[in-house]
This record gives structure tokens, sequence and C-alpha cells, in this order.
């Protein structure tokens, strides 16, 4: 039965052991690598970019116009207007 000390990779780095066992296909390892750190930054960009969305709407909150009151079902009540607004 195998130890835990025989589990473990002997002697040296890990990206040295993935390079020899690359062989002459090595460049792939490179281009992977490269291409998971493009994936990462591009996964970032759209989470950027609805931050400033947001921060450019928090800006202007306070410049926004205050809501409109509703009618209020009482307001129908006074129908007809009072004090003769509607006569010729």
């Amino acid at each position: 039965m195998a130890t835990e000390q025989d589990k473990r990779p002997q002697g040296g780095n890990a990206v040295m052991q993935l390079l020899q066992f690359a062989g002459s296909r090595r460049w792939l390892a490179f281009a992977g690598s490269a291409l998971a750190a493009v994936n990462g930054i591009l996964t970032v960009v759209p989470l950027v970019l609805v931050w400033f969305v947001l921060r450019d709407f928090v800006a202007v909150a306070p410049l926004a116009r205050p809501p409109r009151r509703r009618a209020t079902p009482t307001a129908w009540r006074r129908w007809p207007p009072r004090n003769g607004a509607l006569r010729p």
C-alpha cells in the first residue's frame, strides 16, 4: 500500500513536471495558461461596465425630479368644479 509520501510528486516544481509530461507539445501548456488569463480578465469586464452605469445613475439621482402626486379618490368627488371655472 502506498504511503502519503509516495503519492506526492517527487522533487521539483509542479510546472516543470507538467512541461516534461507535455513533451513536444509544451507550447500548448503556455497557450492554455495565456488563454486562461485572458478569460479571467474578460470575465470581469461586464461587471466593471455595470459598476460604471450604476455609479452614473447614483450620481444623478439627487437631480431627478420628485414623482408627481397622483389624483386621490376624493378629487373625483369634487366634480363639477366649484367657483364656476367652466362657465363661459
